[in-house]
Formats: C-alpha cells, sequence, structure tokens
C-alpha cells in the first residue's frame, strides 16, 4: 500500500470532527408522577419555535389474569413523555429533547464545539427543571453519550485497524489490528473520582467496525460509542437536588458534571484513536 493511501484510509464523517451524535441526559428516581410528566409535556408550547416537531412517547402495558377457561391478558397504553425535534433542510434530525417517565436527554446531531452546543443543552435542560421544581424526583445519574464514525477508504486486502488507532491502547483487545474489517469490541470500566458530587463514574465503550449503507454505498464504518455514566450516591438528598439549581456564569453543578464528563470523552478518544487521526480531529490536551 502506498505511503499516501495510508495516510488517508480513514476519515472522519465530518471536516473537523467525527462526531454523529453527542446525547446529554439526567435519569431521576423514583419515576415521575402524572402532575410532573403533564408539566414536562407542556415544554412544547414554550420551545415551539426552537423545536417545532412534536410528538406525544407512548408505554404499552400487558397484564395477565387468570380466568375460569385460560389466562386473559389485557393491553393498556399511557403517555410518559414527549419528543421535541428540528429537522434540517436535508429532511435529517439536528436537535431533539426528549422526556419520558424518568429521564430527561437533549440529543444534538448538529455538532459544533462543546461550548456552543452546551449552552443549547444546558438551556433545554433548565427549562425542563423548572416545570419538575417542587416534585419528589432526585437525580441518580448524569450522562454524557459521545458517537464518533470514521469511514474506511481504502480495500478490505489493505485494511489496517492501525491507521485508525493506537496500538498502545488498552481500550480494545489486540485482534483488531490483524482483523478483517468487520469486528466489535465491548467494554465497561469504573474510574476517575471527582469532588463535585458523590458517586461513581462509569465508562461503557463500544467500537464496532461494520459495513453501514451511506448514500447507496456499501462502505466499511468504524463506530466509537462512549457513555459516561456520573452515577450519584443516592443517599445525600441535598446534593442532589442543587443540579437542577441554575448558577451565574454557566458554573452549576451540572455545568461542572458535564465539563467533567466531556473532558473523560477526550481522554477516551485520546487514548483509542493514534496521533495522526486525534491530530486531524482537532482532539487537543484532555484540559481543553
Amino acid at each position: 500500500m502506498s505511503e499516501t493511501l495510508k495516510k488517508n484510509a480513514f476519515s472522519p464523517i465530518n471536516k473537523a470532527h467525527a462526531i454523529l451524535e453527542v446525547v446529554f441526559y439526567i435519569q431521576f428516581a423514583p419515576d415521575f408522577a402524572v402532575s410532573a410528566i403533564r408539566k414536562l409535556m407542556e415544554i412544547e408550547h414554550e420551545l415551539k419555535e426552537e423545536l417545532p416537531k412534536s410528538s406525544q412517547i407512548n408505554k404499552f402495558e400487558t397484564t395477565f389474569g387468570v380466568g375460569q377457561d385460560s389466562q386473559k391478558g389485557q393491553f393498556s397504553e399511557k403517555t410518559i413523555g414527549i419528543e421535541l425535534q428540528r429537522i434540517g433542510s436535508d429532511g435529517s434530525i439536528k436537535w431533539m429533547l426528549r422526556t419520558t417517565e424518568n429521564v430527561i436527554a437533549v440529543h444534538c446531531l448538529d455538532y459544533s464545539t462543546w461550548d456552543t452546543v452546551w449552552e443549547c443543552a444546558r438551556k433545554y435542560f433548565y427549562k425542563a427543571f423548572k416545570r419538575i421544581d417542587g416534585e419528589s424526583n432526585f437525580i441518580n445519574s448524569v450522562g454524557l453519550k459521545y458517537i464518533d464514525r470514521f469511514l474506511y477508504e481504502g480495500t478490505e486486502a489493505e485494511y489496517d485497524s492501525s491507521l485508525l488507532l493506537s496500538r498502545n491502547t488498552d481500550l480494545v483487545f489486540k485482534k483488531v489490528f490483524s482483523a478483517t474489517p468487520l469486528w466489535h469490541c465491548h467494554s465497561g470500566w469504573f474510574d476517575e473520582s471527582f469532588d463535585v458530587v458523590k458517586g461513581n463514574l462509569l465508562n461503557q465503550l463500544n467500537v464496532d467496525s461494520a459495513y453501514v449503507n451511506i448514500s447507496g454505498k456499501k462502505r466499511y464504518v468504524t463506530t466509537i460509542d462512549h457513555n459516561a455514566v456520573i452515577q450519584i450516591d443516592g443517599q445525600d438528598n441535598g446534593q442532589l437536588r442543587s443540579i437542577t439549581e441554575e448558577a451565574e456564569g454557566k458554573n452549576s453543578c451540572l455545568d461542572q458534571l458535564m465539563y467533567k464528563l466531556h473532558i473523560v470523552n477526550k481522554k477516551v478518544l485520546l487514548n483509542l484513536l493514534n496521533e495522526q487521526m486525534a491530530n486531524q480531529i482537532n482532539l487537543g490536551t484532555p484540559e481543553k
């Protein structure tokens, strides 16, 4: 294989970065009461201009009872949340806010920079928090999920994972460096202590190399799905409640937690990718 082809065998799906989607989410306990779900759904009117497409989220349940002759099932449907979307001119989703019976999540599929994207996401969160103020729910986890994609530009015979991944990484098994373009490696671990809240930080890392249909063509694509979740100590209710309080200067507890998770993601990618690709997608240093 020529040196030119080697240098360009993988390319990020975007010019400046490889991010397909980033998801900010907060999980509550216990599940929201019906009154809280209704109040959260009313956010549709407040965000009509920014997220104009809306749809209810319903949950189907089945209950069984024993009759005289046979077991009988009853089906029921209830509304548990709402999904608000902004659709781009190409018909694809750009932003989405979802509320369910125990989660508030913001999805960005139009990533630019961390500061710009988080500023928009935090605004949606605080609008939602105001609607559940006074409810008896607490936060039990705060998460940030990045999905990055890289296209393989070479042939199957020339495939070499080290043109994307660092051979020194300890985040995938060594077999991927001698495998065909079809493989996967899923792992998880706890690490990174922090002093913003009491709890544990769980990393879930799924790296897959598979076929993907892109513009009608069968392409080899490597997808890096990294989910970082702060599992908060549920015994400190006062601390949990402080996460929903907005602070001046964007230095609230939630700001600090999400930025912490953002840095964790950068560290994972810097460990996983080779130096050339890390520079190509402008990863910089773990602290910035």
